[in-house]
């Protein structure tokens, strides 16, 4: 059976961005007559806004999407809060830890940039100074920087070069080693890094079929090595467009972009909705729809040509 989901962080108000993609996560679950499932990813405790997460539900709900599992409803996968999933983290780093795949990295920021020679989209890529350390090695640079604890890194060790077919984009290609290097799995203030948490967590919850922003189609290696190292199969990946505003800027909350607190004043569901269709080409301008009518005129391959007009 499909198994989708969305799972937003509760960072601060939804914006049509956020919106949007969580229609067409529920659209393709539904579509695909699986189950869909909402995760809330607060993982970064100090981002996350009291009651964001809340209203977040609110919002889905108002927008007219439902859940089949869920922080509020349960589920047999529980928790659905990732602030709850930290054995489950720990656990899958001891997995790869036991593999040789995982190990302790002291080095600042500072000391990568400066020793990388290749950066990649402005980050530089790690040179692997920590990753052949003896255990005598690691006790040093433990000695050398007592207050401060290490991060853990996947190591990369073969099969660098990952292509993953996405269900719109095609293919997503990448050399891990070369433009990215070995990547954090826990981050030296205990936080958990994105890669490994989503990854434990879609393994954990059985997903099948992950739809997102094509923004974060550049995770996709990564994921698909964690993937592998953890034993699970390769899910689905479906990355769609990027909802972009008047100026053709891509909508976030650090840009203040427009909230749905600020259109549920103005606007009922089935307007926001046909405004979000609209922007896919699957509706004319100003029709009204909600998610349900949507759903009854869309076909999964319907659903496989969306494509994105300027701006919503």
């Amino acid at each position: 059976m499909t198994r989708g989901r969305y799972a937003p962080s509760p960072t601060g108000p939804m914006h049509l961005g956020n919106l949007r993609t969580a229609l067409l996560a529920w659209l393709q679950a539904r579509l695909s007559d699986g189950k869909f499932v909402l995760r809330m990813e607060d993982l970064d405790l100090p981002r996350s806004k009291p009651g964001s997460a809340e209203q977040i539900l609110e919002d889905l709900l108002w927008l007219g999407l439902d859940w089949d599992e869920g922080p509020d409803i349960g589920g047999p996968f529980a928790p659905y809060l990732q602030s709850e999933r930290g054995d489950r983290y720990e656990d899958a780093l001891k997995k790869l830890i036991d593999k040789g795949l995982a190990y302790p990295c002291w080095c600042s920021r500072k000391e990568i940039s400066e020793a990388s020679s290749a950066p990649h989209d402005g980050t530089p890529v790690y040179p692997g100074t920590c990753r052949d350390l003896s255990l005598e090695e690691r006790a040093t640079r433990q000695a050398e920087r007592p207050d401060r604890q290490p991060s853990w890194r996947f190591k990369i060790t073969e099969n660098a070069d990952v292509v993953v077919t996405d269900e719109l984009i095609g293919e997503i290609s990448q050399n891990v080693a070369t433009e990215v290097g070995d990547f954090i799995l826990k981050r030296t203030d205990g936080l958990w890094a994105y890669q490994h948490a989503v990854v434990v967590d879609d393994i954990d919850m059985g997903m099948t079929d992950i739809l997102r922003a094509e923004d974060l189609a550049d995770s996709t290696p990564r994921q698909a090595l964690l993937f592998r190292a953890l034993d699970a199969d390769l899910p689905r990946f479906w990355h769609v467009p990027l909802v972009l505003d008047e100026q053709g800027n891509r909508m976030s909350k650090r840009f203040e972009s427009t909230s749905l607190g600020t259109l549920e004043g103005e606007y009922t569901p089935a307007q926001v909705v046909g405004k979000m269709a609209a922007s896919l080409g699957w509706v004319d301008e100003g029709t009204q729809v909600t998610a349900i009518e949507l759903l009854l005129d869309l076909d999964i391959e319907k659903f496989r040509t969306l494509g994105q007009k300027d701006g919503i």
